[in-house]
């Protein structure tokens, strides 16, 4: 059998985004096309002078559905963050969850309980194991007062 791949934009990195086509799901598939079209947004995007998307923002943000799609969890919504950034947001179950990368490929996140109780902070680049938590979350699989 021939081993075919897809893969999303990652600017010189791009053959460490590449994912066995048989492991895409439709949401990843997706979500990869979305962020490559984000990718190429020009300066001045928003009419208010922002930055194109940095590459390290659409590295992590493609590591992250990567991590993510693994998970059954409902296909995220991606915007893009004036300055640079990526957002990724999930809605489940009365909970919502957004990721935002930041332009140096740093990461946030918010979640919402839905009583409305609010979490946000940061985490490092990268961090699978934190993305995973957020994942469990948002499943109701951890308590609402879970904190990174």
């Amino acid at each position: 059998m021939r081993d075919i791949r897809i893969n999303a934009f990652c600017g010189n990195a791009a053959w460490s985004c590449v994912t066995p086509l048989t492991r895409a799901t439709p949401w990843l598939r997706a979500a990869q096309r979305k962020i490559s079209e984000l990718a190429r947004l020009a300066e001045n995007w928003d009419s208010y002078g922002s930055r194109p998307i940095q590459e390290a923002a659409i590295e992590q943000a493609s590591k992250a559905i990567e991590y993510l799609s693994d998970i059954n969890l409902p296909p995220p919504q991606i915007f893009p963050v004036p300055g640079g950034g990526l957002q990724l947001e999930f809605e489940q179950d009365g909970r919502e969850l957004e990721i935002e990368f930041l332009p140096d490929g740093s990461m946030g996140y918010l979640m919402v309980a839905g009583s409305g109780e609010m979490n946000e902070g940061s985490m490092p680049a990268g961090s699978k194991g934190d993305l995973y938590r957020l994942a469990y979350w948002l499943q109701g699989k951890l308590a609402s007062s879970f904190a990174l």
